[in-house]
């Protein structure tokens, strides 16, 4: 069936079956089997190694400390946290995917809380944002909002540490010319509605900088299909130290991907270790466009071939 799909991915209409809003994506069970179902069509699984950088940024901070996770989803990395002996609260606005964090971890405290908008009372050692979960903040004045919130929850020399996906010439050149739809993950839906076929979509604004990923679920035996569209920030290195530095937090390390790597030009991942520096800059930096970072990127070729 998937080699079928396949050679039928640039057609819109693949199906003729009527779409709408999907919210099951984001129940816990539901998108972690879809996460388990993508693993044979990406050559890097990301989501697998995260957990063993996190883990030991959590091992150099200390089994005494304590660790916040912001958007913690259905628990992937603070349940394992938990297992191995951290004290883990796991925030995220997704009620669906607390309901199943909780059947995964009861060592771990959940709480349902907007990371724009959230008070707890308390401070952490560590307080982590993985996985691309910042990109979810589209707008300056929400990552402001996110990054005053999470600094007043930072204990005096606690570590903040944020990843997302490095936008790179060709990462944004394949967005802007991607042409139809690709296999995304096949995997059994847990509601008994035998075999999902998930194809994805992706279309790239440059003025906003915002990724439209259209997620596209078909249920063979059904016919039917349903659409979920998710909307992700392109964040660029500059800009990224910009909002950080003006939040007053100061950047201890850089790295490019989850195997502790410098960043470079060519890094998958944009890792940033800070902590909080206790002052605030009057502005931040003025944002790169795509075609100036394209540039700079080019300029730092140049030069580093003379």
């Amino acid at each position: 069936m998937i080699e079928q799909l396949s050679e039928n991915l640039t057609n819109p209409s693949l199906f003729g079956a009527d779409t709408s809003s999907y919210n099951d994506y984001y129940d816990g069970l539901f998108y972690e089997l879809y996460r388990e179902g993508r693993e044979p069509f990406y050559p890097i699984p990301d989501q697998a190694q995260d957990f063993l950088f996190y883990l030991k940024l959590a091992e150099e901070t200390g089994y005494s400390s304590s660790i916040l996770e912001i958007g913690c989803g259905n628990g992937r990395i603070a349940s394992r946290l938990g297992e191995h002996g951290f004290r883990v609260s796991g925030i995220d606005c997704s009620r669906a995917m607390l309901e199943e964090a909780r059947k995964n971890s009861a060592q771990v405290e959940w709480i349902e809380a907007d990371v724009r908008n959230f008070n707890l009372n308390k401070k952490f050692q560590l307080i982590t944002f993985p996985f691309d979960g910042l990109q979810h903040l589209i707008s300056i004045r929400d990552i402001e909002s996110g990054l005053n919130c999470i600094k007043d929850h930072l204990d005096i020399n606690g570590r903040f540490v944020v990843d997302v996906t490095h936008a790179t010439p060709q990462y944004l050149t394949n967005a802007l010319f991607e042409n139809g739809r690709r296999v995304d993950s096949v995997f059994q839906d847990p509601m008994g509605r035998g075999t999902v076929v998930v194809t994805q979509t992706r279309e790239y604004d440059a003025a906003s900088q915002i990724l439209k990923l259209k997620k596209l679920f078909y249920f063979p035996s059904s016919k039917e299909e349903f659409f979920k569209e998710i909307f992700f920030r392109c964040y660029f290195p500059q800009e990224m130290e910009s909002l950080l530095q003006s939040k007053g937090f100061e950047i201890e390390r850089r790295f490019g991907d989850y195997q502790g790597n410098d960043f470079t030009s060519h890094s998958p991942k944009l890792i940033f270790v800070c902590r909080y520096a206790g002052k605030h800059l009057a502005d931040p930096l003025p944002q790169l466009s795509c075609l100036d970072y394209c540039n700079h990127v080019i300029s730092d070729r140049w030069r580093a071939s003379e």
